[in-house]
């Protein structure tokens, strides 16, 4: 599995690269339409050069019944970061995330546990209007997890996890030296391990709040820089 996750991430990175490049190489009518995008926003706040920098954060609550029990769910995610733009729409940067989840079943807290991991990123920006961006994420997420409860049990269980996310996005840029982000899920492989025991996941979610991995999130970054 770990061959399939390197596969992933240079085919990933190696897609980014060549669709920026063609991109690059377009009919001359391309770099007109940029260059009034540009001039609408002041200049492009996703030109080489430039940094970006900000948060994002993904809050959920849901709620099931198994005509039993009632079984609560709430999430929360928080994650600053980092980016440097290495080409026009294309950055490399770093995040660091933070992540509480907590079960309960009637009222009663169940499974509770914490997330800390950073990610190595990469970013291509695809622009729709000289505001609206289409916004393509690559993710290497490394990371702990750290259970305090299960089964309504006090337990301190401790595990590692290594993955990939390809995340899909849009920005929006009310100026040119910020940018509101909402991503709508993610296609992702994750390989946890706890103690001698190691488990996979690979799957894609997409506006799913009932899963850890798919949450949608809301982002404000700043674009730093002449």
């Amino acid at each position: 599995m770990k061959k399939l996750v390197l596969i992933l991430l240079v085919f990933g990175i190696g897609s980014t690269l060549s669709f920026a490049q063609t991109k690059k190489a377009a009919p001359a009518s391309q770099p007109a339409s940029k260059s009034i995008a540009m001039q609408s926003m002041g200049g492009s706040p996703t030109s080489k050069g430039k940094w970006l920098l900000g948060p994002s954060i993904s809050i959920s609550s849901t709620s099931q019944e198994d005509g039993a029990n009632v079984f609560k769910t709430s999430s929360l995610g928080f994650q600053p970061e980092i980016g440097y733009f290495i080409k026009d729409e294309l950055s490399i940067g770093l995040g660091i995330g933070f992540g509480a989840n907590q079960t309960k079943v009637d009222g009663t807290a169940s499974d509770k546990f914490t997330t800390l991991f950073v990610a190595p990123t990469l970013r291509y920006y695809l622009p729709i209007s000289p505001k609206f961006h289409f916004l393509g994420k690559l993710q290497v997420p490394f990371g702990t997890r750290k259970t305090t409860l299960s089964g309504g049990v006090d337990v301190d269980v401790k595990s590692t996890s290594f993955g990939v996310k390809a995340i899909p996005a849009f920005a929006f840029f009310p100026s040119g030296k910020i940018s509101i982000e909402m991503s709508l899920g993610n296609l992702y492989f994750k390989s946890e391990k706890q103690g001698d025991k190691t488990d996979n996941s690979f799957g894609f979610v997409l506006l799913d709040q009932t899963n850890y991995e798919g949450m949608p999130s809301l982002g404000v970054k700043w674009h730093l820089g002449k």
